[in-house]
């Protein structure tokens, strides 16, 4: 028999009841017989039951890939975000904050230089724009996140002077000041209370202190940030927090924050 199975949309159609009947019947038989599985789909809700890793592709190439539980809990790529965003919580009391994305799919047949997502995407780099990102081994496909150093996971606390000349992602607990010439990413877990001086800065988690300097602040749904920004262009999104003013193309520093 079959050692390896695609199944592409083998339950899209069906009802849920069913669809959950097929679903525990080709996991059995996976089991049972040692198999292989390739399951496609558009729910993600039914590739978290099945999968053991899952791959997200955009315009037919892979964008991410890694265990079910590192994909769902912590996704990296900005387009992998978005799609989880929109998964519907089948719970009436709680409301979910959804990113959005602008522009639309470019065709398959002529797809745009670079990197295929960029023109929709709010980190891309210039970088994005002219070279075409590898899949680096265990996980993201993207020039600005396939070369994102974690340089302060989420179980340490530091207090003091920070300094970074490569992309990098802080998830743990820092109080001080942090100067970084490159991307700098706050991820969900990190809480940090000190002045910030990035070139670009991606907010997923809080910040509680003055930014300076910076190219680009983009604060992504859930993220939080409390002090003044000095930048060229600030991005708040849906489901974003801002308490601050911001400094912007000659704006006296006490102006009126750009959102909140």
């Amino acid at each position: 028999g079959p050692r390896f199975i695609v199944a592409d949309e083998a339950v899209s159609a069906l009802d849920v009841s069913i669809q959950a009947q097929i679903l525990n019947l080709l996991q059995d038989l996976q089991r049972r017989l040692g198999l292989t599985l390739l399951f496609i789909a558009h729910d993600l809700r039914v590739v978290e039951h099945v999968s053991d890793r899952v791959a997200i592709m955009y315009l037919g190439r892979i964008v991410e890939c890694g265990p079910r539980e590192e994909i769902y809990r912590n996704p990296r790529h900005p387009y992998t975000r978005t799609l989880l965003s929109a998964v519907p919580v089948p719970d009436p009391r709680r409301r979910k904050q959804r990113m959005t994305l602008g522009g639309d799919v470019p065709s398959p047949v002529s797809p745009p230089p670079g990197c295929a997502f960029h023109p929709r995407c709010g980190h891309a780099l210039e970088v994005c724009r002219r070279e075409t990102p590898r899949l680096e081994t265990g996980r993201v496909n993207g020039n600005a996140w396939q070369e994102v150093r974690v340089s302060l996971g989420p179980d340490a606390e530091v207090t003091g002077k920070l300094s970074f000349t490569v992309p990098t992602r802080i998830e743990g607990k820092l109080k001080g000041e942090v100067r970084a010439t490159d991307l700098l990413v706050v991820g969900p877990q990190a809480i940090v209370h000190a002045s910030v001086q990035a070139e670009k800065l991606i907010v997923l988690g809080e910040i509680r202190g003055e930014v300076r300097q910076a190219s680009r602040v983009e604060i992504c749904t859930g993220g939080r940030l409390f002090g003044d920004v000095e930048t060229k262009c600030l991005v708040v999104q849906e489901g974003a927090t801002f308490d601050g003013n911001s400094r912007m193309g000659g704006q006296r520093p006490d102006a009126p924050a750009a959102a909140k």
